[in-house]
């Protein structure tokens, strides 16, 4: 039989709905961190708008190194840790955001969110054409995408039900907390493209 080439793979429904699952994951989180960090350092840290506007602005400067950072990560330990990885510092920012440890906690929330902030999607990019070949690569990033839209309506949606029920945002800041811990097991359980051992 003929040799698979990359323009033949498929990754199969199971790959694409694991992929899909761990893109899911980073949209209905990230989206709330960025929708309600600043409102909440208002509401319930006591900061003015200009004190909350200098944590956002540093944010904005640390995440300009996540997207090399963890593109390089990701081709020399692999995609799948390096997805993994990512959820992983996604996790520390949203504890440390929920715990409220003054203005240390919160300057520690900024950094180590930023450090990761774009990693994902940089990542999931990378490895869609690992999984999929050329011939598929654009009908599959096109479906898991579907799952990170889905995650961006659904997380701050839900995340704003609570804080509205609770009077709090810390129990939201808990909730996509165990979501990116579950980013992480998603990450890992998924199987290594056939053609390249190196991207996993």
């Amino acid at each position: 039989p003929a040799p698979v080439t990359t323009a033949d793979l498929h990754p199969g429904w199971r790959t694409v709905a694991q992929l899909g699952a761990a893109y899911f994951c980073f949209g209905a989180t990230y989206s709330v961190y960025i929708t309600f960090f600043v409102t909440g350092l208002v509401d319930e840290r006591g900061l003015s708008e200009i004190e909350a506007g200098h944590f956002w602005a540093f944010f904005g400067l640390v995440s300009l190194i996540s997207g090399p950072l963890f593109g390089y990560l990701s081709d020399h330990i692999g995609r799948r840790k390096a997805l993994a990885l990512a959820f992983c510092v996604y996790t520390v920012a949203f504890v440390l955001a929920a715990i409220d440890l003054g203005a240390a906690g919160i300057w520690a929330s900024v950094i180590v969110f930023g450090t990761a902030a774009i990693s994902v999607p940089a990542i999931m990019g990378a490895a869609v054409g690992d999984y999929a070949g050329p011939s598929h690569t654009v009908s599959v990033l096109s479906a898991i995408t579907l799952f990170f839209a889905a995650g961006q309506i659904i997380g701050p949606a839900a995340a704003g039900l609570a804080a509205e029920t609770t009077g709090s945002f810390t129990p939201g800041y808990f909730v996509i907390a165990a979501v990116t811990a579950a980013g992480i097991l998603i990450s890992l359980s998924i199987s290594p493209p056939r053609d390249n051992a190196d991207t996993q």
